[in-house]
């Protein structure tokens, strides 16, 4: 991982560089420390999947406990969602508002709220009526070993589930967007984003559609600015000669 800074308008200097073979997916920044997801194992051989290292790659520190990953409580209860999950590969999104992290996993809306400062990990997050959670059993698992089916087999499977797409914090809340594929078009099926907003807490402020907004691609491009609270989401569609690339502006009324 390379570390630059700004130093004017459109000029960076590089500040640091170190290896990180334990990060997976996500980055952020937070008080000259990189913020990663990646499966890591302690000194005292406690086992991680966040962890933060300093900018020079001198210092790690373990934030986020295997245990609460997928928003579990106990390593039974991880146990059993990766039991039900581990041929399926998921993403991670997190955000950060001070200094609390918001971390999430694709496959369920739990959302691991973390202090990092005292380390206190609390779970908020709650999966509405339309969110489909994904759970696959020993014989669908079999069956998509079978590379004769399991193209068409895995496009079933997800198009019958929902899927978080993003996360963004700010000082009074944090929202979850998450995507459900059924929007049909002529023969094509497309994602269409819902939007949950929390208190820090944990309470359901809001929720909607945010249609007319839909999608190709379950994972789509988030950007929120936090000075203006808007937010922008990229549609990705695509014909038989180009793809098409739409920017969708939304604003969050406090």
């Amino acid at each position: 991982i390379c570390v630059f800074e700004k130093v004017k308008n459109y000029e960076f200097k590089k500040i640091g560089e170190f290896l990180a073979w334990q990060q997976e997916g996500t980055i952020k920044i937070y008080q000259k420390n990189v913020l990663m997801h990646g499966y890591i194992v302690s000194p005292e051989e406690e086992k991680y999947k966040l962890f933060m290292r300093d900018f020079s790659g001198q210092k790690t520190k373990y934030i986020l406990p295997i245990e609460y990953d997928y928003g579990a409580k106990s390593m039974s209860e991880y146990q059993k969602i990766r039991e039900e999950l581990d041929i399926f590969f998921s993403i991670t999104f997190m955000d950060i508002y001070e200094d609390t992290l918001f971390y999430v996993r694709d496959v369920r809306l739990k959302v691991d709220k973390i202090d990092l400062k005292s380390k206190k990990i609390e779970i908020i997050g709650k999966e509405p009526r339309n969110f489909r959670t994904l759970s696959i059993d020993r014989k669908t698992k079999n069956m998509l070993m079978d590379r004769s089916s399991s193209k068409d087999l895995f496009q079933d499977i997800v198009t019958r589930h929902s899927f978080v797409s993003g996360i963004f914090a700010d000082k009074d809340f944090v929202a979850v967007i998450y995507v459900n594929r059924e929007k049909k078009i002529g023969d094509t099926l497309y994602w269409v984003p819902y939007i949950q907003i929390y208190d820090h807490s944990g309470k359901v402020l809001h929720e909607q559609c945010l249609a007319p907004f839909f999608s190709e691609d379950r994972f789509i491009p988030l950007y929120y600015q936090k000075d203006k609270h808007q937010f922008y989401l990229c549609s990705i569609t695509s014909s038989e000669v180009s793809y098409q690339y739409e920017i969708y502006k939304y604003s969050v009324e406090q």
